[in-house]
């Protein structure tokens, strides 16, 4: 198991931009990858870890001064936020992001912005049933 606290404050994962002139593909989020990496890295696995992986995601962000909300909802969406750290550590700390078969992303306030990553092996739970209270119904379609 692999885990480590970053003190950054979460960020979505922005589309990247493609130009039909030349081609080219730009990353608007590079940077931020760049910087958040340069904080994650002193936690990396001496090799990508293999296999497949299960990963948590809790991105806590600094309560505003007047929040409109009870919940964080200036970051982004989790999808996106979940998105940008995978991406991030893609080939560096596991070989590739299709490794990942459970993801869990939360977002909230909380004192300071950090964000939390757990990295577990997720050997032997092929045929476990989803972690929520109520399982999920199997519908037939005629």
């Amino acid at each position: 198991m692999l885990y480590f606290i970053t003190k950054y404050r979460a960020r979505p994962l922005k589309r990247h931009r493609h130009n039909t002139i030349t081609g080219h593909t730009y990353d608007p989020s590079a940077a931020d990858k760049k910087e958040w990496l340069a904080l994650a890295l002193p936690h990396k696995p001496s090799k990508p870890l293999e296999g497949p992986l299960r990963c948590t995601v809790v991105a806590r962000i600094k309560r505003p001064k007047k929040p409109t909300h009870s919940y964080a909802k200036s970051v982004g969406d989790v999808d996106n936020i979940a998105k940008f750290f995978l991406d991030a550590m893609n080939t560096l700390f596991f070989v590739d992001d299709a490794q990942i078969v459970e993801l869990t992303v939360r977002k909230c306030y909380s004192e300071d912005n950090e964000v939390s990553i757990m990295l577990e092996r997720a050997d032997g739970d092929a045929n476990a049933q989803p972690s929520s209270v109520h399982a999920r119904k199997r519908t037939r379609r005629i």
